[in-house]
């Protein structure tokens, strides 16, 4: 006697206004700001948690690092995403210090004795 089994599955179709790929905080912050906008979005995450990566592990720094050349387009989104991260922290009850950073950077093979130094200096 033999037993037949029948296996039904049905296929869905989803339509989506924008599929994100990559749970880290640019990935959720996009997330976040299109469903805002009502946008119907999925993200897609190979690690089995968001914030797996570098994005789970930075200092909580607001910046995207000391190379952003005042006047450009990245440095403008720097500065408006800390104007709206300070807004989302008050709203939310997060703690938050704003205290902005003054970063000198020279390589290391400066030459101290030379009193032509470039070194670069960015406050954020």
């Amino acid at each position: 006697m033999s037993k037949t089994s029948t296996t039904t599955t049905t296929t869905t179709t989803t339509t989506y206004d924008l599929v994100i790929i990559g749970g880290g905080i640019v990935g959720l912050s996009t997330l976040r700001a299109a469903t805002l906008q009502g946008w119907k979005c999925a993200l897609i995450e190979s690690e089995s948690h968001l914030l797996s990566h570098a994005s789970g592990s930075n200092s909580g720094i607001a910046c995207t690092g000391v190379d952003a050349t005042p006047g450009t387009l990245e440095r403008a989104l720097i500065r408006d995403s800390i104007s709206q991260i300070r807004g989302y922290c008050r709203e939310m009850h997060i703690p938050m210090r704003p205290c902005g950073s003054l970063v000198c950077s020279s390589t290391w093979d400066d030459d101290d004795d030379d009193d032509d130094n470039d070194n670069d200096c960015n406050h954020t």
